[in-house]
């Protein structure tokens, strides 16, 4: 019988052991893209053609699309933008 490691109640047992220089460069993209889209919806501006050519309603981060990294939603509707 293989015995289970004990959990830990340390709270750096609850801390993701991922990342790397990977991740912290889609993390900083991502940001930077976010801040341009909050600056379009801000100055209601429409976004270029080549992404909608529509103006923004909202924006949301991480959430739970399957494609989680930036969800727009439009005058239309909602468009899912990834990041990576």
């Amino acid at each position: 019988m293989t015995k289970r490691p004990k959990k830990s109640n340390s709270p750096d047992a609850i801390l993701a052991r991922g990342g790397g220089n990977a991740t912290a460069a889609g993390v900083d993209f991502q940001s930077k893209l976010g801040a341009w889209l909050a600056s379009q919806l801000i100055a209601e501006r429409p976004l270029d053609a080549r992404l909608t050519g529509k103006c923004l309603r909202s924006l949301r981060f991480e959430t739970e699309a399957p494609v989680d990294d930036i969800l727009v939603e439009t005058e239309e509707g909602l468009d899912l933008l990834s990041c990576i």
